[in-house]
């Protein structure tokens, strides 16, 4: 299969997507086999880029916050990251005057 860097590709994914499909999720199958064999809380999250055909950003996030069931905190801290991963940015403004 041929890609082009920073274009889509011939299938219509972008770069970073085919290189994810391709060689990220094999990987990824054996972490979450080995995560959950060993009970290990995990999260882990993969900007594959924009897709200009669905006007959207791309992202592919895995989460496993409840594999180790004695670990509340853990479970905690993931779920705590993965809400922080999919949320948009916020924006705040604040004014602050004096009087003298």
């Amino acid at each position: 299969m041929r890609y082009t860097k920073g274009k889509m590709s011939i299938m219509g994914r972008t770069h970073k997507e085919a290189v994810y499909d391709e060689h990220i999720f094999p990987l990824m199958e054996q972490i979450i086999v080995l995560c959950k064999e060993h009970k290990i809380n995990m999260v882990a999250d993969f900007s594959l880029g924009y897709a200009p055909a669905t006007d959207e950003s791309l992202f592919c996030t895995t989460v496993l916050p409840k594999i180790d069931p004695e670990d509340k905190r853990g479970a905690e801290r993931m779920m705590r990251a993965y809400n922080a991963l999919k949320s948009e940015p916020q924006l705040f403004a604040y004014t602050i005057t004096s009087r003298a």
